[in-house]
């Protein structure tokens, strides 16, 4: 759903709402957020079991930010509300910035 003063294109699929919309920050700059509104708001429906299985108090909402090994700018985040899995957002690529040091990254 469009808030007011933004332009959007909204798609539906078996899995979900995609929106992509034209919003303009309070300081002027203008992004294109990418986001995913899932029919089935089971975080482990979307995300990773290793993800959703971390011990954790019960926040009324939480976001977990996903990033690429070796890069310091989260790619995408998922919002989950009161256990639910409630919006996914794709991060703008443009800003991504790399890691002068990238020993924390292994590959599996």
């Amino acid at each position: 759903m469009a808030k007011e003063g933004e332009e959007c294109a909204e798609y539906h699929n078996r899995y979900g709402r995609i929106t992509l919309c034209e919003v303009e920050a309070a300081d002027g700059w203008v992004y294109q957020p990418l986001c995913f509104y899932p029919y089935d708001r089971r975080p482990g429906a979307f995300l990773r079991g290793a993800i959703v299985s971390r011990p954790r108090s019960q926040p009324k909402e939480e976001t977990v930010m996903l990033f690429e090994c070796g890069v310091e700018t989260p790619f995408m985040h998922a919002v989950i509300a009161r256990g639910d899995l409630t919006q996914v957002v794709w991060e703008d690529n443009r800003d991504l910035r790399r890691r002068s040091d990238t020993s924390q990254c292994t590959e599996k």
